[in-house]
C-alpha cells in the first residue's frame, strides 16, 4: 500500500512555538520496512511520528527541541 504523509515540525525552544512548512512524503509499505506491518492511515501516522520523534530509543526523545506531527495521511492508488 502507498500513502502520502503530510507532516511538519514544531520548534519547542521558543514561545509561542513555531512551525516548519508542511512537507509531503510518499510511503510505500512494500518497500519501507519501518511501515511494513501498517494496514491503515492510523498505523502510518503512529509509526511515522514514532520514527521521527523516538528515532534512537523508546525511552528518549530524538530531538527535545522539536516534535514532528502528522497533519494528514492519504492512501494512494497502488499504481502511483
Amino acid at each position: 500500500m502507498k500513502f502520502n504523509v503530510r507532516a511538519f515540525s514544531v520548534d519547542l525552544t521558543v514561545e509561542p512555538y513555531t512551525f516548519t512548512v508542511p512537507r509531503d512524503e510518499m510511503i510505500d509499505t512494500s518497500e519501507n520496512a519501518i511501515f511494513h506491518d501498517c494496514e491503515s492511515i492510523r498505523d502510518i501516522e503512529i509509526v511515522y511520528e514514532d520514527y521521527w520523534n523516538y528515532m534512537n530509543s523508546e525511552h528518549a526523545v530524538h530531538d527535545p527541541s522539536s516534535k514532528v506531527k502528522v497533519l494528514s495521511v492519504i492512501q494512494l492508488p497502488d499504481d502511483v
